[in-house]
């Protein structure tokens, strides 16, 4: 990840530097994913899309994995 990319991103600044982002690890995620309401992130991420339609890559790769042990089939 470059700089201009964790400054977009809003990352804080790391203890004792002025340039360095720290990028959040894979617990701050794994939190995050598993707390939220799956049913309010469909929402907001499918409004996201629908606004940026056009403008985005063709495609988008999750890793399935963690997605099937937390969604009930």
């Amino acid at each position: 990840m470059t700089h201009p990319q964790r400054r977009r991103l809003g990352l804080p600044l790391k203890k004792g530097t002025r340039r360095f982002y720290k990028v959040p690890g894979y617990s701050v995620f794994y939190q995050l994913l598993t707390r939220m309401d799956p049913e309010a992130f469909a929402t907001l991420l499918s409004g996201w899309l629908a606004s940026r339609a056009g403008s985005l890559p063709q495609a988008l790769a999750l890793d399935g994995k963690m997605i099937r042990d937390h969604i009930a089939c």
